[in-house]
């Protein structure tokens, strides 16, 4: 068993500067949990899509979500969202407040992320993004 709490995970993306931060939690071969933590305006690096189903809960702000077509789902705190395998989307934090978010997906730390712009997946094969880097 593990245990993890992320309140000082928020604090430490705001004592930062930082517009974005990603935490892993807990994790095993076949699941894994993660923190991310957005400033106002910020959010993930594009339209982009992983192989297995994931959740979001919100634990502070709000935002949206947006979809391959260009519309837009209002999320915020208390709000938990099914993002099913293969389906493109881009998380934004349009509040004017931090905005976290809780993240489980069934498969390890590690697992491929395939962005709609292929200048996108380029820069990611090109590095690898450390924990509190995260270019999602």
């Amino acid at each position: 068993m593990e245990l993890a709490t992320f309140s000082d995970k928020i604090q430490q993306t705001i004592d930062s500067g930082k517009e974005k931060m990603y935490f892993d939690l807990v994790g095993t071969a076949n699941m894994r949990c993660w923190l991310n933590v957005y400033m106002p305006g910020s959010g993930t690096a594009g339209l982009h899509y992983h192989n297995s189903d994931e959740t979001f809960t919100v634990i502070e702000g709000r935002g949206e979500i947006v979809r391959r077509d260009g519309s837009r789902v209002a999320i915020e705190k208390g709000s938990v969202v099914l993002i099913p395998a293969k389906f493109y989307y881009d998380i934004k934090n349009t509040g004017d407040t931090v905005m976290a978010l809780l993240g489980n997906r069934a498969e390890a730390f590690g697992g491929p992320t395939t962005f709609l712009d292929p200048v996108l997946n380029e820069k990611r094969k090109a590095r690898k993004p450390l924990s509190g880097t995260s270019d999602v």
